[in-house]
This record gives C-alpha cells, structure tokens and sequence, in this order.
C-alpha cells in the first residue's frame, strides 16, 4: 500500500468520527443552547411586559393595557396570541374569542407568567409564538456549519496529507533511489536534508553505511586490480617460462625439445592421412674458426643474424630451430624431398652469400645439410634425427657445403648410420670401463742382443655378453664424432697403470 494511502486512511477515520461528534454531539449542544438562550431572551421580554401591565391593572386602566398588548402582537409577528386572564380566571384580553389551537403551525411554543409581585397575582399572561423560523434558522445555522465543517475536515486531510507526504514520503524517496543506486555500485546519489526527526536519523545512519561500503568497495576493487595484477602478473611468467622451456635464449627460436615435439606431430599427421614431410639437419662450416678467431660474442652474433637468413626463406607454417651449437632443424610441412632439396639448396646459397663482418674482418660461411623425408614408413624421431645427422655428415665428408638427401639405400650413408649407433656404445663403454689393454711384444727378425724391450698396447672393447670387439670395428666412428681424445685419455692413464708392474720400465718401449 503507498504512503500516500497510508496517511490518507487515519487521516479519514479521524475525520469521520470529529464529524460524527461534531453532528450528533456537538451540533444539538448549539442548537439546544440557541434554543434556551432565545428562551431565556423570551422570558426576558414577557417579564418586562408584565411588569409594565402591573400599574395599569392596579389603576384599572384596561384600555392601556389593551393597547399595549395590541401593539406587541403587531410588533412581533411571530406571537400568535396573548391572553390576559384575571386571578379569578376570567380573560380580560382578547375581548374576542382566541384562535383554536389546531389553527396554530405546527411548531409552537406557549408561555404562562404571573403579573404581580405578591400573590396572589393580579393576573396570568399566556402568550404563544410561531417557533418555526426560529427552527429553520437553526437548522440552516447547522447545515451552514456542516458544510462548512466537511470544507475544513477535506482541507485538514488534503494540507495534512501532502504535507506529510512531502515531509516523508519524499525524503524516503531519496533513501529509496539512493538504496537502488547503492546497489548498483553508484555512491553519488544525493540523500535528503539533515534533520532531527527519526528520518533524519535514518538519513544519518544510511549516510554512516554508504561510507563503509564505499570504503569497503574501494578497499575490494582495490584487492580485485592487485590479484588482476598478480594473475596477469603470473600469466605473464607462465608464459615467460612456457616460451623459454620451448626456445632458445640466444636466437629466439624453438630448441630441441620444441621441434622433437612438432616432428613428432607431423609423424602422426602422416600416419593418418598418408601425408608428406621433410625434415633438414644443418650444421655449419667454418663456425669454428670464427669463434676461435673473434670470440663467443662474434659467434652469437652470428648465430643471431643466421636466423632472419633461414627464417626468410621458409613458410608460415614452417619450424626453424636451434638444436645446440651451430646446428639447426627444419620441420617443412607438407612439403615431399624433391622441394625440400630445393629449399635445402636455397638456404644453403643464402648462407654462402652472407657475409659476416666482425671488427672490420669479413668472413664468408658453409653450410652442410641433411635432408630426411617424412612419411608413414617413417621410423620414430630418434631415427628421423639419426638419418638427417647421418646425411648432414655426409654431405661434411663429401667436401662440405653441400646437400644431402637421406636414402636407405646409400652404402655410404648406412655406413655414416651405422657409424653414429656406435657413438651411443662407446659413450657408455667409457662410463662402465669396458675397455681392456692388451700387450705383445714387437720382435725383430734380425739377431741382436739389445738390451731393449719393445711392446705394443693394444685397445680391445669388452661387451655385456664378454665378447672383445677389435678396435677397427669403433675406431672410425670415434675418430668421426669426436670420441677419439676420451678412448686416447683412458688409453694413456691405463698405461702408465700397468707400467708401474714392471720392475725396470726405463727398459721397456711401448708403441
């Protein structure tokens, strides 16, 4: 229910019960004393009219009081008879029979007074009036004042009304928008005046809860913007770290991992929809001497302007990466070995053309590359890789700066293949001291009697199952990868080892 009904329905039941008080209590209190007073001023006007009939009773002067009493019928004419009975009861005036009764209106009022001032009276004076006008004056008195009091009584509710209204109703319409507003975040909705009624107490404490809720949402958002930081904070170092656990720090390309991951991709997406890859190993010439000649810091400046000479001339889709050192993978998508061969020799004639300057020394570049095709008959990745370091060596071994196409076929290449599974088993041999030294002595066949001891060492690998494999079997392959130095090292300390069981080594002379 509104307000404005609420304080409207008192408001009426007020109203209607002053205004049944005021009609059936109050209004016949008025009229009953109008009544009485116009009684009273009645009675008044009889008793001087008796008075001024006692002397001429007393003088027996009849004509006068004929006289008189005509002259008060004619000057009030709501009396409609007097009469003037002795004490004997005999009417002296009117000398004519009076009006009956039943001729009279129907509101009269009749009034008897003694003329004297002893008893008994000298006479009675009985005179009736015509109340009518009196009645109908007084009941236009209480319709005037009823309508006057139903004005009053709309009035009182109307002001009273409204005035409450915009007393109340209007301030609580402030507290109420300022509620809706507060809920929808806004703190900027102006309240209602201050005041001291209870409204201006909710005003206060409505104002005291806004504040803190403010507060509060300042201090909330607050924390929301330092978690939204942190979280974009911690997003940013997730992907800081996702990209340097998939790239390498030096040129920004994908490392290792990453590229075994996409190669890995493109073997599955072969087994499915028989599609064709290829794959490039690409190992620099001459990268040594720069390094060795200018330094590290030249070396990965170089490295750094490598990237955008490869990057150019591959797609989109393409990977480029840096497996370590000065060696990089390419992954072509979709792409068969006839245009891999071509796009090998495309970067191959980029890197030969780029010249490198370094402190005013030019240096010029090679470049030998592997190139693998990639099918669904393809073997895993570490297949993939060990064909494409096989081809990329033997592009190496045919002169450098060359391409290399990966065929099973090629004696050559499946020597190159069978090369690097030894790279893995003498690694091993060198970490579980598999190797054994043997010594025969170097006799010749001339008859001398030196005093001389001639030996030669010689290098054996014992395998798991206890058999010795000769060292033309592996030596290649350590010569080849760069293993020869470590078998050298172990060589040489386990030699000076056995020397010491000698008793006169300065005797001795081993090969």
């Amino acid at each position: 229910m509104k307000l404005r009904a609420k304080l409207f329905i008192p408001l009426l039941l007020f109203s209607l019960i002053f205004g049944y008080y005021f009609r059936f209590v109050w209004l016949p209190n008025i009229t009953d004393s109008m009544l009485h007073q116009s009684e009273q001023s009645w009675h008044a006007h009889l008793t001087s009219v008796a008075e001024g009939l006692i002397p001429l009773l007393l003088e027996s002067q009849l004509a006068n009081v004929y006289e008189n009493l005509d002259a008060l019928l004619e000057e009030n004419k709501s009396w409609l008879s007097i009469q003037l009975i002795d004490n004997k009861g005999n009417r002296l005036y009117p000398l004519s029979p009076p009006l009956d009764p039943a001729s009279f209106p129907p509101h009269t009022q009749t009034y008897r007074l003694s003329v004297g001032f002893v008893e008994p009276a000298l006479a009675r004076l009985e005179v009736t009036r015509d109340i009518t006008p009196l009645l109908e004056g007084i009941a236009q008195l209480e319709k005037h004042l009823g309508t006057a009091l139903l004005i009053l009584l709309i009035l009182f509710v109307v002001i009273t009304a409204t005035t409450l209204e915009l007393q109340v109703r209007r301030r609580l319409k402030q507290l109420s928008l300022a509620a809706d507003q507060l809920s929808a975040g806004d703190y900027s909705t102006a309240l209602p005046a201050k005041s001291g009624d209870e409204i201006g107490d909710l005003t206060h404490a409505f104002h005291r809860m806004r504040s803190a809720l403010s507060l509060y949402h300042q201090q909330l958002h607050g924390e929301i913007d330092n978690h939204k930081r942190s979280a974009e904070a911690l997003e940013e170092e997730k992907d800081r770290a996702s990209f340097q656990a998939a790239h390498d720090p030096l040129t920004g390309l994908i490392n290792r991992r990453e590229f075994e991951r996409r190669l890995t991709e493109a073997l599955h997406q072969a087994n499915l929809d028989n599609s064709n890859h290829s794959l490039l190993y690409l190992d620099l010439d001459q990268f040594k001497i720069i390094n060795d000649t200018c330094g590290h810091v030249a070396g990965d400046a170089l490295l750094q302007q490598l990237r955008h000479v490869l990057q150019d001339r591959l797609r989109q889709n393409d990977s480029l990466a840096r497996l370590g050192g000065d060696e990089f993978g390419v992954l072509l998508q979709h792409c068969h070995s006839d245009h891999a061969l071509k796009v090998a020799e495309s970067m191959r004639q980029a890197i030969q053309d780029f010249l490198f300057v370094w402190e005013g020394k030019s240096f010029t570049l090679g470049v030998s590359i592997g190139v693998v095709g990639i099918d669904r008959h393809s073997g895993g990745i570490s297949s993939l890789l060990s064909a494409a370091d096989s081809a990329c060596y033997l592009a190496k071994h045919r002169g450098r700066n060359q391409v290399q196409l990966y065929k099973q076929t090629d004696d050559e290449l499946n020597s190159q293949h069978s090369e690097m599974h030894w790279v893995n088993r003498l690694k091993e041999a060198l970490n579980n001291d598999r190797f054994e030294l043997f010594c025969q002595p170097i006799v010749t066949t001339a008859r001398t009697e030196a005093d001389q001891h001639y030996f030669e060492i010689l290098l054996r690998l014992r395998e798991e199952n206890g058999d010795l494999i000769p060292p033309g079997a592996f030596l290649p392959a350590a010569k080849r990868y760069d293993l020869i130095v470590q078998l050298d090292s172990w060589v040489v300390d386990h030699a000076f080892d056995y020397l010491q069981q000698w008793g006169h080594p300065e005797k001795l002379r081993f090969a």
